[in-house]
């Protein structure tokens, strides 16, 4: 939902959300307050406490400059203005299902990706084994979401080989060879 600067009540008295199509609500933050708190003007965005919600509600709220700022509501209740936090990926763990397996048998790659941020985002995930790239894939996540992707992975030749998803280790595997030659 965003740091919060400020909370306000608004009472429409004996008026309803139906009474009228919006508000446009027009306020101002102090420019030297976001400077203080590391927050830029795009940051900077108007909620509502929707009460038959029981929720937080943005809405789109536009910087016209000089610390006013602008947004359109359906209605009245409670109000916030907050400081939205952009999104922010990354992955937070990595894991093997297994620590050795044959030439071309597959395996899974378990990847954490955490966005930190308030608002939704997306990020591409690499999965390299000895720094060479075996897949990729771009994952969505909304404000506060974790998921954890799985990738199907194999090897095509024998050896110790290191396993990272965007430079986070999920640890060594180690592939063997199937290969017989019938003597002992």
């Amino acid at each position: 939902t965003g740091t919060p600067f400020t909370y306000v009540d608004v009472d429409a008295g004996n008026l309803t959300d139906d009474d009228y199509n919006s508000v446009e609500w027009v306020f101002t933050v102090d420019l030297d307050r976001l400077d203080e708190n590391n927050v830029t003007p795009d940051e900077v965005q108007l909620q509502r406490f929707n009460e038959t919600r029981g929720a937080w509600e943005r809405f789109e709220t536009t910087h016209r400059g000089n610390g006013e700022f602008v947004a359109e509501v359906p209605g009245f209740s409670t109000f916030a203005i907050t400081a939205v936090e952009p999104a922010s990926l990354s992955v937070t763990d990595a894991s093997l299902s297994a620590t050795e397996v044959e030439v071309d048998e597959t395996f899974e790659v378990v990847a954490s990706v955490e966005n930190t941020g308030d608002e939704s985002g997306e990020t591409e995930l690499e999965v390299l084994v000895d720094g060479d790239v075996v897949e990729t894939r771009t994952v969505t996540l909304d404000g506060a979401e974790t998921v954890e992707e799985t990738f199907d992975v194999s090897v095509a030749e024998a050896g110790e080989f290191e396993v990272t998803v965007n430079a986070v280790s999920a640890g060594d595997i180690s592939v063997t060879s199937t290969d017989t030659d019938g003597s002992d």
